[in-house]
């Protein structure tokens, strides 16, 4: 039986039970963010919230239409933190 998980250039893929995770660079992720978004977000209660626990919940990804479907604060939250060297 083939492993369920994949490498390529910029991620790692698993499929376990139908269920695919993929690993990919921040920025591939920030740009598919939707510009259309209507929630608000606490980036500051987020980045405590990593600092504390980490980063547990992953962002939910469309691949019919290529968008976020969840996510949208952690993402931006994690872009703030990238430059200053913060881990998630």
């Amino acid at each position: 039986m083939p492993s369920p998980i994949s490498t390529g250039p910029d991620h790692h893929r698993a499929d376990i039970h139908g269920l695919q995770i993929t690993y990919e660079p921040l920025d591939s992720m920030l740009a598919k963010r939707s510009p259309t978004n209507p929630k608000a977000h606490d980036l500051g209660a987020l980045q405590a919230s990593f600092e504390r626990f980490g980063f547990v919940t992953p962002v939910l990804h469309n691949d019919t239409d290529e968008s976020i479907g969840e996510g949208h604060g952690r993402l931006e939250t994690l872009d703030l933190m990238h430059p200053k060297g913060l881990p998630p």
